[in-house]
């Protein structure tokens, strides 16, 4: 089966090794917008501190692509999903690095990533997801907010939402608006996900969701766990254990052990 890989970069001042590149987690949510592929210089302490951050992002892209080379000798796809909730809110504005110069720059990067990737490294072993953004100030966006941040068809295999809906709400309207956005082109993903999704009302109003994955949670003791609490102790999702069990032995769930 695929290996599925969420990249959440972390720009660092020293790079190492793979394992460095995977300490990933939100480093730039700066005042700093990440343009330096549009080369939008003001002043020259700002060009170097791009210029910086450029050369720290190319470089790992140099030692992922070694990683995934090694994936490919043995045969192994891998289900790429970089740069993912760019957008944020399409109101409140992005809450990663990657979307805080907008959507053309963050279009530039994924492209960056894809050539390099593709033609410089001859890559042919990554399946590219691209999780689209949903909301407008917390409601349903206008479709034409999810194709200005799309970067294209031909740098896309599979477009997808990560959804935290409220327990046993519908998320058919999402996925026909990232259906749309893509005019049906592309298979559609619950790329995340916080309660598991209705199977059945996906199915009947024609919200056929490619795969869906739970983002991972931990318990006050650092465990896995099935549900993710607030600080003030409600929570964020909660899925129990017969949940689980339903939506996997749901006759519209394909489990790896279906496969022959």
């Amino acid at each position: 089966g695929s290996r599925k890989l969420i990249f959440l970069m972390i720009i660092m001042s020293v790079i190492n090794s793979v394992d460095d590149v995977y300490l990933l987690v939100n480093l730039y949510n700066t005042r700093k917008e990440y343009d330096v592929i549009l080369n939008k210089y003001s002043e020259d302490e700002e060009r170097i501190f791009r210029l910086e951050k450029d050369m720290y992002y190319m470089q790992s892209l140099t030692i992922l692509a070694a990683e995934f080379k090694k994936l490919e000798a043995e045969g192994v796809p891998v289900i790429w999903r970089p740069l993912h909730e760019a957008a944020g809110d399409y109101k409140w504005g992005a809450w990663f690095w990657w979307g805080n110069g907008g959507s053309e720059v963050c279009k530039k990067l994924w492209r960056y990533m894809y050539d390099c990737f593709t033609n410089e490294y001859g890559l042919n072993n990554l399946i590219w997801v691209r999780t689209a953004q949903t909301s407008y100030e917390g409601k349903p966006a206008d479709v034409s907010y999810l194709k200005d941040w799309y970067p294209g068809d031909d740098c896309v295999d599979i477009v997808g939402a990560d959804l935290y809906l409220s327990k046993g709400v519908s998320s058919v309207d999402q996925f026909n608006l990232v259906n749309l956005s893509v005019k049906g082109k592309k298979m559609v993903t619950m790329s995340e996900f916080g309660n598991l999704p209705n199977l059945d009302d996906c199915y009947e109003n024609g919200a056929l969701w490619l795969y869906y994955m739970n983002w991972c949670a931990f318990d006050e003791n650092g465990k896995p766990a099935l549900y993710s609490k607030k600080s003030d102790g409600t929570y964020n999702w909660n899925n129990s254990t017969e949940d689980w069990k339903q939506t996997l032995q749901n006759t519209l769930t394909i489990n790896r052990g279906d496969l022959q």
